[in-house]
């Protein structure tokens, strides 16, 4: 990050698709400053019965607050709707560089066994049927929209492998 930028960074991907991973090892390396919301880890603050809905206002609120402060922040999602295409373009006009990394799975399935593990592993589930919608609509977004709003678009892809720089876009 240069001197006085600020950066709005979106780290999507399918459920499973290590997206909280990537941002704990690439986030502190490359953009130390900039906080992380990850609705899972508010709803995990506030006890882990909170209603997902409750994690979610708190990350739009924690949001709101960083784009007044004019902070560096990066955000987890799935990309499953179009929720973050306004945002991006307040983000622009509010001065802000932005970028996504989108990290591809080959297949819903991956996505599936990649949940079951890290839920017997301890983590949290997410019911099938919105892991396979939320995996064929963030690739459709993707493609379609969200990878034509940011500055800068990086797609990743992940398999059993691990993970590989597949594309590297610059936009105006």
């Amino acid at each position: 990050m240069g001197a006085g930028r600020i950066d709005a960074i979106l780290i999507a991907g399918a459920n499973g698709a290590g997206k909280t991973t990537f941002a704990r090892q690439f986030l502190h390396v490359r953009y130390p400053e900039a906080t992380f919301l990850n609705a899972d880890e508010i709803q995990r603050e506030r006890h882990e019965f909170a209603h997902p809905f409750v994690a979610g206002r708190e990350l739009l609120r924690r949001l709101s607050h960083l784009e007044f402060l004019r902070r560096s922040f990066a955000i987890e999602s799935t990309l499953a709707s179009r929720m973050y295409a306004r945002r991006i373009l307040k983000w622009k006009s509010l001065g802000y560089r932005t970028q996504l990394h989108f990290i591809e799975l080959p297949s819903a399935d991956l996505a599936l066994k990649r949940v079951a593990a890290r839920v017997a592993a301890g983590g949290h589930d997410v019911p099938a049927e919105d892991v396979v919608r939320r995996f064929q609509q963030g690739i459709a977004l993707f493609g379609s929209e969200y990878s034509h709003l940011v500055h800068r678009c990086y797609l990743w892809k992940s398999d059993e492998r691990g993970l590989t720089l597949a594309q590297r876009r610059e936009n105006p």
